[in-house]
C-alpha cells in the first residue's frame, strides 16, 4: 500500500517547510500545485524532494485542482490519497500515517 499527499499552495514560505518535511516522513510522496506563488513557496518545495506543479492560473478553483491531482496520484499507483492543508499536519502517533490506513481496511 502506497500514500500519496497533496496540496494546493500559493505563497507559504513561512510554513510550507515544516508541513511538508513532516508529511515527507508520513507518506511515500508529496505532490503540490504551486498556485502562481511570488515567493520561494517552489524552490522550498523542491528543495525538499516534493513534486511541484506549477499552475498559472491565478484563479482559486481549488475542488477542481484537488480532484485533478487527486485523480493524477490515483493514476501514479498509490493506494491512498490525503489532502492536506499548508497549515496542516497529519500524524499517527504509532507510525506513518499508511500504517492505519491498512488497519482500517483490513478491519472494515
Amino acid at each position: 500500500m502506497s500514500t500519496a499527499a497533496i496540496s494546493m499552495m500559493r505563497d507559504e514560505e513561512d510554513i510550507c517547510y515544516w508541513t511538508a518535511k513532516h508529511m515527507l516522513t508520513q507518506v511515500d510522496k508529496v505532490i503540490v500545485i504551486d498556485n502562481a506563488s511570488v515567493d520561494s513557496t517552489g524552490t522550498i518545495l523542491r528543495d525538499l524532494g516534493v513534486e511541484v506543479i506549477d499552475d498559472a492560473d491565478t484563479s482559486y478553483y481549488q475542488s477542481r485542482k484537488m480532484t485533478w491531482l487527486a485523480q493524477r496520484a490515483q493514476r501514479d499507483g498509490f493506494d491512498w490519497v490525503i489532502p492536506f492543508d499548508a497549515d496542516e499536519v497529519w500524524y499517527y502517533p504509532f507510525g506513518r500515517i499508511g500504517i492505519i490506513l491498512i488497519l482500517l481496511l483490513r478491519n472494515g
